[in-house]
């Protein structure tokens, strides 16, 4: 497990428990303005592509906090990076992370390969529920379609 994979572990353990290093206790399951800075200063200390642990972990924390009174950059930095993520899963070069894991940095147009949009379905699909920033990786994705489910149909880009 890599040295920002971990961190990353750790800061979900802090965000289920309300317990983060250093601050005092606050509310748990909530992503805060504090947690965005955090994550997003440790996957763009990071070089290539957002790896597939690093998205695994993103989605773990998106899981826990679905639908939570989450700081607002929280959506725009877990859309940009899986998108960030999917382009290089894909065969395709990414911009350097610093400034490109932004929903509006992330979402050009590139052809996702299936396996990458087969891991996307399957992690949206893990905790039966589907948030907008899901919605919006899934129609980035070209996977609505083929998510098979009747909730995802009307996936659009616009929030």
């Amino acid at each position: 497990m890599s040295e920002t994979v971990s961190a990353l572990a750790a800061l979900h353990a802090g965000i289920l428990s309300g317990e983060r290093l250093g601050r005092r206790a606050t509310w748990s399951r909530v992503v805060d303005g504090e947690d965005v800075v955090a994550i997003r200063g440790l996957l763009e200390a990071g070089s290539g592509a957002v790896t597939r642990d690093e998205a695994d972990i993103l989605f773990d924390i998106a899981d826990a906090v679905a639908f939570a009174g989450n700081d607002p950059e929280w959506d725009d930095l877990f859309i940009g990076a899986v998108a960030h993520h999917l382009v290089g899963a894909s065969g395709h070069s990414v911009r350097a992370r610093p400034g490109a894991l932004h929903a509006s940095a992330g979402l050009k147009t590139h052809v996702i390969a299936a396996a990458a949009r087969d891991w996307l379905i399957a992690r949206v699909r893990r905790d039966g529920r589907v948030t907008e920033a899901e919605r919006v990786l899934l129609a980035f994705a070209g996977a609505d379609a083929e998510a098979g489910r009747a909730s995802l149909a009307a996936v659009t880009l616009a929030a």
